[in-house]
């Protein structure tokens, strides 16, 4: 059996960017994977790009109907039967020693259960630099994993499913609650990725991403505190502070308190609640 079994959700891609995506992975240094691509229904000629490769490794996988792209990510997950999974976007650029990369690091380190990576977006050229581990309180302010670059050990995420009621931001909701789980999520310190940035990206259409995103934070608030008059504030200094593009916060862990610290242009509230 392959030790990696790499996904690709794909819903009319372009066929230069499909190309460019699937060859970026039958092009890796680490050979010993399959390859499931699934067609979610497509009206171009998507499926007909992804049949033209003769590769043994691809599997492909194709929707009569369209499904969206939460329910395809839980099938193409219920077919990944590897120890390690690895998902590829259809209009992203996976480097030549990306795989291995991420094999070799989730080899050495049994406690991690994700890896992710810098990213490229292009044509910009303007590198997106993660933190190297995620921690649950970062993700409050914004998504710092990266789909497109993940990699992560199968077994340990077998009971976690995207939310379908999420049309943009099922990937930080998922990664939010395999935080919550208290896996590790760690960001190898360099870029193993070149994410396209076009006018079809899904994640361009601003108002569905915000009440999107909007919604995985606020369950994040639910669970960052049991107590209720804490989970309240937050709830309203958040509201007040979406789109301001400083740093929110800042948390300690003391003594058994949880102390969160609210940060807005003049204002700084102090919120202190059991652990």
């Amino acid at each position: 059996m392959a030790k990696i079994t790499v996904l690709m959700p794909v819903y009319n891609t372009q066929e230069e960017y499909l190309r460019q995506a699937i060859e970026s992975i039958l092009n890796q240094t680490f050979t010993d994977f399959e390859f499931i691509i699934m067609d979610d229904g497509s009206t171009n000629n998507a499926a007909q790009v992804i049949t033209s490769y003769q590769d043994k490794r691809i599997h492909f996988v194709q929707n009569k109907k369209n499904m969206g792209l939460s329910a395809v990510r839980n099938k193409l997950m219920q077919l990944a039967k590897t120890e390690y999974v690895a998902w590829a976007d259809s209009d992203d650029i996976s480097l030549p020693n990306r795989l291995e990369k991420q094999k070799n690091y989730l080899d050495k380190h049994p406690e991690v259960s994700y890896v992710g990576s810098w990213y490229e977006l292009f044509p910009k050229h303007y590198v997106r630099k993660l933190p190297e581990k995620v921690y649950i309180i970062d993700m409050l302010r914004a998504n710092i994993t990266c789909e497109s670059s993940a990699m992560y050990r199968r077994k340990d995420l077998e009971n976690l499913f995207y939310d379908t009621s999420l049309i943009v931001a099922e990937d930080y909701d998922f990664w939010v609650r395999a935080l919550l789980k208290g896996l590790q999520l760690i960001n190898l310190q360099e870029v193993l990725l070149k994410c396209r940035q076009h006018s079809d990206n899904i994640s361009r259409k601003k108002n569905i991403m915000k009440k999107d995103t909007q919604k995985v934070q606020d369950m994040l608030i639910q669970n960052l505190s049991s107590d209720f008059i804490i989970q309240k504030k937050l709830h309203h200094l958040f509201e007040e502070m979406r789109g301001i593009k400083i740093p929110l916060y800042k948390v300690k862990f003391k003594e058994g308190c949880r102390r969160y610290y609210l940060f807005g242009f003049i204002r700084i509230l102090k919120l202190q609640g059991k652990k």
